[in-house]
C-alpha cells in the first residue's frame, strides 16, 4: 500500500499497517553496507526520515520508537514496555547500501515490509541490540460507526482502486498540488485524502488518536476526506504539545466533533485485541 502520510515524521510512523509479518524470504542479507547512528541533542521538535537516491536512507532527530514503528510497521501504541529513553532520546541515522537495492515504496500488500524497512530492522537489531517479542493484548480501542442517517463523506469521482491504476509503482509526490488518488496527507490536526476506503480512514485516525480504530461503518467505495480539528489532551502528548511547529486550526472543533459533524461518523469506545511488540532488551548505541 502506498498511502503514506505527507508530513515528515513528527509523532509516529510513515506506515499505516498494523501487522508484524516479516514478508517473503529475502534472497540477500538484509543489512546496510555502511551506517552511522549519532545522538541528536538539538532540542528541535521536527523529525524526518527519507529514502534518497543511490541506496541511501537518512533519519534526522528521530526517536528509537519512531525507527521501530517505521521498520516493523507499527503504530506507537503497539510498542509496549519500552524504557523512557526509547521515546525521549533523539538520533541521526545515515545509512547506505548498494545503489539500486532500495526500490521506491510502491503499492504492496499490508504487512509486507519494503526494502528500507527490512534493512532498518537489521540496523536496529545490530546497533540498538533490540530483542523483542509480540503478543496480543486486550486494550482500549475505538469503533468507527455511522451516525443514524447517511454519512456526510463525499464519494470520490474516481472509484478505481489505486493499486490497480496504471503506473501504480511510480512514487507519488506528497507536498504541493493536489493529493494523488489513493493517498493521505496527514498532520497532527488534519487529514486530507483522495480516493481512500473507510478502513484506510480508520488507520489514519489510529495514527492521530494513538489508539486502534476499527472500521465498523460497513461502507463501501472510495471517499475524499477533508478533516481539520484542534488537538487536545486526549491525543498523544507529542501531538497535543502546544509548542509543536505544525499549524493549528483556530476555532476548529475537537477531533471527535469534527468526525461527527464533518463526516457523519462517530467514535465509540470499546475493548479489543491489539497486537503489540514487547521490548525484552535494548541498548543505546555507542556514538560512531
Amino acid at each position: 500500500m502506498s498511502r503514506l502520510p505527507s508530513f515528515a515524521i513528527a509523532f509516529s510512523t510513515l506506515i499505516l499497517s498494523v501487522t508484524f509479518s516479516a514478508g517473503p524470504p529475502q534472497t540477500r542479507t538484509p543489512a546496510f553496507e555502511v551506517a552511522s547512528v549519532k545522538p541528536n541533542r538539538s532540542g528541535d521538535l521536527r523529525a524526518r526520515m527519507e529514502i534518497q537516491p543511490g541506496g541511501r536512507f537518512t533519519a534526522t532527530n528521530v526517536s528509537l520508537r519512531m525507527l521501530i514503528a517505521n521498520a516493523y510497521q507499527l503504530f506507537n501504541y503497539q510498542i509496549a514496555k519500552a524504557p523512557d529513553w526509547v521515546e525521549k532520546d533523539r538520533w541521526d541515522v545515515a545509512a547506505k547500501t548498494e545503489e539500486g537495492t532500495i526500490r521506491p515504496p510502491a503499492a504492496r500488500s499490508p504487512g509486507v515490509p519494503n526494502d528500507t524497512q527490512i534493512l532498518l530492522q537489521a540496523l536496529i537489531e545490530d546497533r540498538f541490540k533490540l530483542k523483542a517479542h509480540k503478543e496480543t493484548r486486550e486494550l482500549a480501542v475505538y469503533s468507527l460507526v455511522v451516525i443514524k442517517g447517511k454519512p456526510k463523506m463525499k464519494l470520490s469521482a474516481n472509484q478505481t482502486p489505486p493499486a490497480s491504476q496504471e503506473n501504480a509503482d511510480i512514487p507519488r509526490p506528497y507536498w504541493g498540488g493536489g493529493i494523488p488518488h489513493g493517498n493521505v496527507m496527514q498532520g497532527p490536526s488534519n487529514i486530507h485524502a483522495t480516493g481512500i476506503t473507510t478502513a484506510e480512514l480508520a488507520r489514519s485516525l489510529s495514527l492521530a488518536l494513538g489508539r486502534r480504530v476499527l472500521d465498523r461503518t460497513m461502507l463501501k467505495g472510495l471517499y475524499d476526506i477533508s478533516l481539520e480539528w484542534t488537538p487536545d489532551i486526549s491525543q498523544p502528548m507529542d501531538i497535543y504539545d502546544p509548542t509543536s511547529p505544525f499549524p493549528r486550526y483556530a476555532g476548529a472543533a475537537s477531533i471527535y466533533t469534527a468526525i461527527e459533524e464533518g463526516l457523519g461518523l462517530r467514535l465509540v469506545s470499546a475493548k479489543g485485541p491489539v497486537e503489540v511488540l514487547v521490548i525484552d532488551s535494548v541498548q543505546a548505541p555507542t556514538e560512531n
